[in-house]
Order: structure tokens, then sequence, then C-alpha cells
């Protein structure tokens, strides 16, 4: 039975969520027609400059993204707190970015905001708007099906549906998301590495990276939206070496994965261009330091990874040890079953659908 969208992502809550928009029939969103050998590559940009533009309006952070040739792939996250922090006249304008007749003056938009000012309702049901996945995904797909419409002269539906959405609990589950999501490309075989992944975050978290090589011992960051360091506690230079070695590993149901020599200090990489070389450690495990969140909650995480990326079979006796008596070894698996996370302490989940630590009693 199809679970109702309020059940799933309820106004007014603060969650993580895997969403996914398809096209319909042999409808392309991005990638070219073997059929009639049309290209739609330039759909990409549309995607990305508008999730961009959404991104800057709603109170949401896009952990992860990837335009596949008929379907989008999206790891957000949506607080109602950011939006509560905006004044009324700020979210009356974020508003208007949105819904306002393209021949409005600046006059209009000013005398419509002095006229909602008076309207305590009409902003409360603003705000919930502003924090809604419902609300921010119907904005990114009505603007992408009217231009691909546009192009193709015609009407009529451009996505098979709304949107299918898939609510996170917990840490492991956004992080699994989020590695599913950016290796698409790659798993799909339209790439061969995550330099040449076009038009996912991973691509332009290197981008990003090689200009700022100062920053990659920071915490993770989202790509667009609300700013400020994710509450997952892992750097940058972890999570693109996460990436790049479960990409490495071919999964049975899928088509590609990462070909070429494993990242590490043997690794030589062309000038001028992004690589996850230096990015990736060298041993065969390696500690990820994990900072305190919001609740007080401290864990130490590590990523078990043989050479050729898969997880090791056992983990070290001490470690074992150390996970049964902190309570549990909560082992879950990224990108369905490739790379093994052990967390130390375990989070506490509120069953309702709320995703926060406590710290363990």
């Amino acid at each position: 039975m199809t679970t109702a969208r309020s059940t799933i992502a309820p106004p007014g809550s603060a969650g993580y969520y895997h969403c996914v928009s398809r096209c319909v029939r042999r409808a392309w969103l991005c990638g070219s027609d073997r059929l009639t050998g049309k290209s739609y590559d330039h759909r990409r940009d549309w995607v990305v400059t508008r999730l961009t533009e959404l991104a800057s309006i709603f109170g949401v952070r896009v952990l992860a993204y990837a335009a596949m040739s008929n379907h989008l792939h999206l790891a957000l996250e949506f607080d109602p707190a950011w939006v509560d922090n905006w004044t009324d006249v700020e979210c009356l304008d974020r508003w208007l970015r949105l819904y306002c007749p393209a021949d409005y003056s600046e006059q209009q938009r000013a005398r419509r905001i002095h006229v909602w000012l008076g309207q305590p309702e009409r902003i409360a049901q603003i705000r919930q708007r502003l924090a809604s996945v419902s609300e921010f995904m119907k904005c990114l797909n009505e603007h992408i099906a009217r231009q691909a419409n546009l192009e193709d002269g015609c009407t009529g539906r451009f996505w098979e549906g709304r949107f299918k959405c898939q609510r996170l609990l917990d840490e492991q589950a956004v992080l699994s998301a989020m590695v599913y999501v950016d290796l698409n490309p790659i798993r799909a075989a339209m790439a061969t590495d995550l330099e040449s992944s076009d038009y996912t975050s991973i691509q332009q978290r290197l981008r990003e990276t090689a200009e700022r090589l100062g920053d990659v011992d920071k915490l993770l960051q989202p790509v667009a939206g609300v700013p400020g360091e994710l509450a997952l506690g892992i750097s940058v230079r972890h999570y693109l070496g996460l990436v790049d070695w479960t990409g490495r590993v071919m999964y049975p149901t899928k088509r590609g994965k990462i070909d070429g020599a494993a990242p590490g200090p043997a690794r030589s990489r062309a000038p001028n261009r992004t690589s996850t070389a230096s990015l990736a450690p060298p041993s065969r495990s390696w500690p990820m330091p994990r900072t305190s969140d919001s609740a007080g909650c401290r864990a130490s995480v590590w990523l078990d990874c043989s050479m050729s990326g898969g997880p090791s079979p056992n983990l070290p006796d001490q470690r074992e040890k150390r996970s049964r008596r902190h309570g549990s070894a909560v082992a879950v698996c990224l990108d369905y079953g490739i790379s093994c996370v052990q967390s130390t302490k375990r989070p506490q989940i509120d069953r309702s659908g709320l995703h926060h630590l406590r710290q363990p009693t």
C-alpha cells in the first residue's frame, strides 16, 4: 500500500529525504536518444540552475544530486527552524521570487508585501511551504517540465508522477543515500571516474575542493542551500575518499565501477585536473574523528575498506570489543552493501520519524 506523503514528510517537521523524479515513457531529461540521435544534455543545465535557485529560496540543504538520462536523484535536508529565523519581510520576498507575475514592477512587489504583512495566517502558511519537500519538488519539476514541453512542442505529462520520496532516519542512512546518489553515473556506466561524472554533486565537490585545498579537512557542507556544517561529522577529505573507494567495487546488479589505480601516494594525476588521489587514505582502515553534534554525543567511526575497495570480512578484535562495550556496533552498507561503517555509539532515533541524537544513558 502506498504511504501518504504527509506521513513520510509531515508538515512542519525536520528531516532528511532521498527524492527521485523519473520521466514518463520515453521522455528524455538528459543524454542522447538512440533512436533519433537528438542530444538533451543541455537540459542538465536547467536542472542544476533551477536546483541552485530554489536552494537559495527554500529552507533546504542539498546534500547530493545526480541528473541522469531519464531521472533525477536528490538527497535533501529540511528544517523549519531555518525558516523561523527569517523575518516576515524576508519570507515574503523569497516567496515572491517563486510566485510573482513577470510584469510586476518593484512598486507592485512592495505593495503586495505590505498587504501580506497584515495577514499573519498567510505568512504562517508561506513559512510552512518554504520548509516543505513537496513544495520544493513541485517548483523544481514543474519548471523543468514546462521548459521541456516548450522545447519539444508538446503538452501533457513530462514526469511519470509527483516524485518518489524516502525518509532517511539516521546518519548512516543519510550517508548511504549521499554515496548512492553520487555514484549513479558510475553504476550506470555513464562515467568511469568521479571527475567525469557530469552534473553531479560529487563533481561539484571535487572542483570546489581543488579551488580551496585548505578546506579539505573541514567538516562536510551542503552543495547548495542553507550554509553550515552537516551533522554527519565527516570531513570533505574522508567523504570524497569514501565515495571513491566505494565506487571501485563492482556491484552484481550494476553495469559500471570506477576503473584505474586505487587512490594512494603512488597514484599520479595529470596537471590541472581535480583528482581524488590526495583525498583518500593509503591504509587499509582509517579513523574518521567525529566532532560533537548538537546533542553532545561523540563517536568515532571507522571505514573498513580493503585495497580493492570492498569491506573487510572481519573487524579487528579490539575494535569489535570496543563496539560491544559501547552497546552495539551499528553496521550499515553504503551503496547497498559495499563499504561498512562501524559506529561506537548508537544514535537514538525518534520513532515518530524525526532524526536527532541523544546522549546515551
